[in-house]
């Protein structure tokens, strides 16, 4: 039998564990939340055949609006959990370069053996991003230099002015311009 004092220890315990699972996140959802934040419309997600695999990657269909407001179909998606952030890649098949990249990482990550592959592809889009910012810093930098733009302040190239013409250039102009006698 169990006395006022046990039966309000085993109410205060059961109180407490239905607010640890409340507190808890479903990993599933913020897989779910990290996809749908690609969206144009993330309100408009909708999720089929989402599953988890061994791994922790999750996987499934989503399907959302584009700018018309109309459902584009479902797509093969899959989200892994590093750290304490959600990476997610929907499969666009119509992006031919892409997309074949997101159908490898699909096919590897909801594979429970092709995770591995996952990640490392992950840090070799980092890389290459990282590379790609080189590349265009580098170009900034040189036409800055080039031009003579100060390298601290954002230039908008299709506002600045051809360098005003040297006195040769103009006589070649003038040259090239008057009639011939």
């Amino acid at each position: 039998m169990i006395t006022a004092f046990g039966e309000d220890k085993v109410q205060r315990l059961f109180f407490f564990a239905i607010l640890m699972l409340g507190g808890c996140s479903n990993p599933t959802q913020n897989a779910q939340d990290a996809v749908a934040y690609n969206l144009l419309d993330p309100d408009s997600a909708k999720f089929r055949e989402v599953r988890t695999t061994d791994t922790g990657a999750v996987c499934g269909q989503i399907n959302g609006k584009n700018r018309m407001g109309a459902y584009v179909g479902f797509k093969n998606f899959v989200a892994v959990k590093i750290g304490d952030e959600w990476f997610s890649t929907i499969v666009d098949l119509n992006n031919d370069v892409m997309g074949a990249i997101h159908q490898q990482r699909y096919l590897e990550a909801c594979d429970p053996e092709g995770l591995e592959h996952f990640l490392k592809g992950e840090a070799v889009a980092r890389e290459v991003e990282r590379q790609v910012q080189e590349t265009a810093d580098a170009i900034e930098a040189e036409i800055n230099a080039e031009y003579g733009f100060p390298d601290d302040e954002p230039v908008d190239i299709m506002e600045t002015t051809a360098p005003e013409p040297t006195d040769e250039q103009i006589r070649q102009i003038e040259e090239a311009s008057s009639p011939d006698e």
